[in-house]
């Protein structure tokens, strides 16, 4: 008998505790996921660490490093004020690794414990759901949010990842995930506009970084592992497997 295949939604770096039996999809679009999904599409190696004590420390074993802020008008004077997803696309410089702090480092350290961690944004939100359809059973999608914050920017997406999965088989499982799935899959991309994230992104001068999160969906077929602290890419499945889902 087959075993039982089911998708939850849950949010906040707590909550990752409570899913160490499931692979786990990590979704924060404004703007974690987007910055480093796009580094690493780049070839760019990139790492995800909660604080600039921590990106220094990691930077000495690096070769000269880019040291980042998730926003860049909010880093310290020694990091790159160059950094959101928009500049990084336009950056030539993809040999020099990325360092990158974000609160979302919490959620991603709670999760270490999963089978496996995934990073997705809207640029790659389709690919990972293929990804993880082939590969897992149990599968859990996090909201980053924002401290105690619930964005529904990451809620709306979490959605997306979840009726994607439901459609190739996936069961949704406890109300809660019913609850999510109804009230934000197919929910229109401009609310997000609308939310605290991106409230906070204008008032610091990052519209461009505000509208390459939300203006590029699918656009990579690329699936980002986290390992070690690093953003692992890459694009597993085989043509066949592909094709079967």
């Amino acid at each position: 008998m087959a075993p039982r295949r089911r998708v939850r939604i849950d949010a906040l770096a707590e909550s990752a505790c409570r899913h160490r039996d499931d692979a786990i999809i990590c979704v924060d679009i404004l703007l974690c996921s987007t910055t480093a999904v796009t580094s690493a599409a780049r070839g760019r190696r990139t790492f995800i660490v909660s604080n600039a004590e921590e990106a220094r420390s990691r930077a000495n074993a690096l070769r000269n490093p880019v040291l980042a802020s998730e926003i860049p008008a909010q880093a310290p004077p020694d990091f790159d004020a160059d950094t959101g997803p928009a500049a990084l696309e336009r950056r030539r410089d993809v040999e020099r690794p990325l360092v990158l702090t974000s609160p979302t480092a919490h959620l991603l350290a709670n999760a270490r414990f999963a089978p496996a961690l995934y990073l997705a944004c809207l640029r790659n939100a389709a690919a990972v759901a293929r990804h993880v359809a082939v590969h897992h059973d149990r599968v859990t999608v996090l909201g980053a949010g924002h401290g105690s914050d619930i964005r529904c920017e990451d809620q709306l997406a979490a959605a997306m990842i979840a009726r994607d999965l439901a459609r190739q088989g996936f069961e949704p499982e406890g109300l809660s995930t019913i609850r999510e799935l109804s009230r934000w899959r197919d929910a229109d991309l401009s609310v997000a506009r609308l939310g605290r994230g991106a409230e906070l992104l204008r008032r610091t001068g990052h519209e461009e970084d505000l509208e390459f999160a939300l203006g590029r969906q699918d656009d990579l077929d690329l699936v980002c592992e986290f390992r070690d602290g690093e953003v692992v890419a890459g694009n597993w499945l085989t043509a066949d497997q592909a094709e079967a889902v």
